[in-house]
């Protein structure tokens, strides 16, 4: 049994699909399992902004929240009609955005790619007052955070589906349809693996 547990993961692992925390890191896509009762990532792709030994950090790409830019900054953006999401349960009153150019500009952190993120608030502004193109820039309310080895433990308990970097995930057009589609791909993995 634990041989075949093994050639299982290494054989998703190939795929580019892991539950090994060893495989955790920027840029990598968490998919919560089908089993994942939390209500604050039941169904979430979350994309890890930074991962080190002591914490994580990541921002939830599947939840659009009720508010639109227009209304978070009506100051800079009052007609934008562009969709905010909520990156996750922490901090939801701060704004961080995800963003995507040749180059991370100034007051932005590389996550991977050609992906950055941002809290900074001239940078923000900035862009959003160039009604920056939801293709490219993306708001969050809020952030995913984990402690110590918390999300290590997660993985090691089967609630995380880890999948290589994949930029243009961050910027689906659809967003609510992100989920399925890769745990259509995690299934059909394991469905082949099992066939063998």
């Amino acid at each position: 049994m634990k041989t075949a547990l093994v050639a299982l993961a290494a054989a998703l692992a190939a795929w580019g699909q892991s539950q090994r925390p060893r495989d955790l890191g920027p840029g990598k896509l968490l998919v919560a399992a089908r089993e994942l009762a939390d209500p604050n990532f039941s169904q979430a792709v979350v994309l890890l902004v930074k991962h080190d030994a002591t914490s994580a950090m990541g921002v939830v790409l599947t939840r659009e929240s009720r508010y639109t830019i227009g209304r978070l900054f009506p100051e800079i953006a009052k007609s934008n009609e562009t969709r905010a999401y909520v990156g996750g349960p922490v901090s939801r009153a701060g704004v961080i955005a995800l963003g995507r150019s040749k180059q991370a500009p100034a007051g932005a952190d590389a996550v991977v790619g050609d992906v950055w993120m941002t809290a900074d608030k001239a940078l923000l502004e900035r862009m959003i007052r160039e009604n920056a193109n939801p293709e490219t820039f993306r708001v969050y309310l809020g952030y995913t955070g984990w402690g110590g080895r918390q999300l290590e433990n997660e993985v090691e308990h089967g609630a995380w589906h880890i999948f290589n970097a994949d930029p243009a995930a961050a910027f689906a057009a659809d967003v609510k349809g992100l989920w399925e589609r890769y745990m259509r791909r995690v299934e059909a993995q394991i469905a082949m693996v099992r066939a063998r």
